[in-house]
């Protein structure tokens, strides 16, 4: 998964991100790639949700093929999204534009 374009949201609902909420999720990655494996695939079209409390999450792979992706990649994309973003929320777009990170409030 290379390097994505980040782009912070506004917000869709007027209340905010808790950003620890954010850093259960981010554990969680870490977490299923120590215990399994950081590498995963995605099926084409797919959305992969990850949600807790106020922060949910989320891979999208719009390519008409399937994509690996490393949970690590996406544990710290999310922690760079919500430290660069804080509470509103935001976007990483793949170069390609075929897949997307998204963090937003649940």
């Amino acid at each position: 998964m290379p390097d994505c374009t980040l782009e912070c949201l506004s917000p869709q609902k007027k209340q905010e991100i808790v950003k620890n909420d954010c850093h259960v999720i981010f554990d969680t990655l870490l977490f299923i790639s120590q215990s399994s494996s950081p590498m995963n695939t995605i099926a084409a079209g797919t959305n992969l949700t990850m949600k807790y409390n106020t922060c949910k999450s989320f891979f999208f792979n719009s390519d008409s093929i399937s994509t690996e992706y490393c949970r690590l990649i996406w544990a710290d994309k999310l922690q760079l999204m919500t430290s660069t973003c804080h509470s509103r929320g935001a976007k990483c777009v793949g170069p390609s534009g075929t897949w997307f990170l998204e963090y937003e409030h649940s």
